[in-house]
């Protein structure tokens, strides 16, 4: 059983992270409206941008896969038929209904906004009317027109190995999390599934397998240390990046960085919120739209900075200012509908959401 604690920071870590996953998606040095592209000229804002967006945003999905793997595995000791069978019950309901939704409804929404002249010169990825069977089979089950479903496209492929994972870290951990982390470091291609969520999904599942408190000690001093080593590193890594063509030290950094952030964020919170009962804080009644932020948030971001360019045009500043506060309204958009929807329609929305 997970105590309230850890439950209590996995679901604030995971509301921050999908913050940070927005910003992440928030980048907009190039920009498509319509037959045009448009690339804004380097300067601070490049900078900035490459910082939060290619730095410390990136450790928003390896931590999710963690968490996943975590939460999927907790308290395991055997992986028996009907333990896998009860597992993909549940994720039928929890990733399955929810991704068959979403990527469904935004080929509909595309289709809609594709349809009036005022919007349809912000599509640039064809028109859904001109899609064949299988672009839509495509689209729905294999490449989501919401991009970042990926990621649940990923995590019910995972579910679906779990019984290799779990038996794999049972009889030979050691060789399988040095096999994952080498083809994550050197970006093996599994072609059906990304190797950072077979990696992170995997180190998850072995601090739940083996039921980890998943506590560090002297946490107040290790924060001090790991913020220096995490800054240091992504300064470096944008130094190097804009200033020398070692793609190969920039992917040590890169790798370095996330391996480092993950840890510095999970020590962060208990810096700040140990001693603290975060349920009663006024920010915990949001967690509960994490889920819907990520889902609604795309198409909805990359909308809304065309729409700002169109407006204000393209120069560093606007590039700059669309991308610090596009993500802020999208998500606060995305909060008023979720809560709307959930008083108004409740069952749907737990439907579309997993129940979250």
């Amino acid at each position: 059983m997970i105590n309230l604690y850890l439950s209590h920071k996995l679901k604030a870590l995971s509301f921050l992270l999908i913050v940070f996953v927005v910003f992440l998606h928030s980048k907009n040095l190039e920009i498509n409206i319509g037959s045009s592209s448009e690339t804004i000229s380097e300067g601070y804002n490049t900078y900035i941008q490459y910082v939060i967006s290619d730095g410390i945003t990136r450790i928003a999905v390896p931590l999710f896969f963690m968490i996943s793997g975590f939460l999927f595995f907790f308290g395991v000791n055997s992986f028996s038929l009907n333990t896998y069978k009860t597992k993909i019950y549940k994720r039928i309901k929890t990733l399955l209904v929810p991704y068959l939704f979403w990527t469904t409804f935004t080929i509909l929404f595309y289709y809609i906004l594709q349809s009036f002249p005022f919007s349809k010169p912000f599509f640039t990825k064809g028109l859904i009317r001109e899609y064949s069977y299988v672009d839509y089979i495509l689209r729905i089950l294999i490449n989501p027109l919401p991009y970042q479903f990926w990621f649940i496209r990923d995590l019910m492929l995972l579910v679906l190995i779990s019984p290799l994972l779990f038996f794999g870290i049972k009889k030979i951990k050691l060789v399988v999390i040095s096999l994952l982390l080498y083809t994550w470091f050197f970006e093996f291609d599994y072609i059906i599934l990304s190797n950072e969520s077979l990696l992170f999904f995997t180190l998850g599942s072995v601090f739940g397998i083996y039921k980890s408190p998943l506590e560090i000690k002297h946490y107040k001093q290790w924060v001090i240390i790991l913020t220096s080593i995490w800054a240091l590193l992504i300064l470096l890594k944008s130094y190097f990046y804009f200033n020398t063509e070692l793609s190969t030290l920039i992917r040590i950094l890169h790798k370095m960085s996330i391996v480092v952030g993950v840890v510095w964020i999970w020590v962060f919170y208990d810096f700040f919120y140990r001693q603290i009962d975060i349920s009663k804080t006024r920010t915990f009644n949001l967690f509960k739209f994490t889920f819907f932020i990520f889902a609604f948030h795309e198409p909805i971001l990359t909308i809304s900075k065309k729409l700002f360019y169109s407006l204000i045009g393209q120069t560093e500043l606007s590039s700059l200012l669309i991308y610090i506060f596009t993500p802020i309204l999208v998500i606060l958009i995305a909060v008023c509908v979720a809560y709307t929807l959930n008083k108004i329609l409740p069952k749907f929305y737990k439907l579309i959401t997993g129940n979250r």
